[in-house]
């Protein structure tokens, strides 16, 4: 199913306003249920986080810092991720 996005035709600036935040579970078929503002990392320490970028031209891999937020608009989480993430909306 493809990540609903109610977002898509607002500017996203890096104060975008957070209304919501859900622990992502990491799936490499499926999209997440919504496209994120943001993303944060949970726990205490950094570690590889492998995301699907909104407009799907991108996989990339990130070795993120812990308890960081990052405006990144992503619409898949792969289970190679090391570290807890959380879904800003």
């Amino acid at each position: 199913m493809a990540a609903n996005d109610p977002f898509a035709s607002v500017y996203h600036g890096p104060a975008a306003d957070v209304r919501n935040a859900i622990t992502l579970t990491p799936d490499n078929s499926n999209d997440i249920t919504t496209v994120t503002n943001g993303i944060y990392i949970n726990g205490a320490s950094a570690g590889n986080v492998d995301v699907m970028m909104v407009d799907g031209s991108a996989s990339i891999s990130l070795n993120l810092l812990a308890r960081t937020f990052y405006p990144l608009r992503i619409k898949r989480l792969y289970t190679t991720t090391s570290v807890t993430v959380v879904g800003l909306y």
